[in-house]
């Protein structure tokens, strides 16, 4: 009995951090440049993380614990509405018609939030012709 409460002791505990120890604190940044808003997940290490994008909300889910400091979404960039820190990762909401674009760069997540109907006002404005 003692030998299978042990087990299960050590199975459920490889997925968290050492006892005492605290998973890493993941810094965040956030920019804005001309067609999108920047949101940079500072990770100790490179980590592997799963996406979910439902509508205008977009919620990545990491590999690796950690805790997010979320002193930068007192200033959002832009097309960000809200930012929090979830279980196992981090939500973004934007308002709708934007897109997101995310990747791994070396430790860091970088997630895009590109300017609505991007795509469509270069062919809008084709459409329209020179301004006379």
């Amino acid at each position: 009995m003692r030998l299978a409460a042990f087990l299960l002791l050590i199975c459920f505990g490889l997925g968290a951090p050492a006892f005492g120890q605290q998973a890493p604190l993941v810094g965040i940044r956030v920019g804005n440049h001309p067609t999108y808003g920047r949101v940079v997940l500072d990770w100790p290490n490179p980590v592997t993380y799963r996406a979910e994008e439902a509508g205008d909300r977009l919620t990545l889910r990491f590999e690796a614990p950690a805790r997010f400091d979320l002193s930068a979404a007192l200033r959002l960039p832009k097309n960000v509405l809200a930012m929090s820190a979830i279980e196992g990762g981090v939500a973004l909401q934007a308002p709708p018609g934007t897109q997101f674009r995310h990747y791994r760069l070396g430790n860091r997540v970088v997630i895009d939030v590109l300017d609505g109907n991007q795509a469509a006002a270069p062919a809008a404005q084709a459409a329209a012709g020179p301004a006379v």
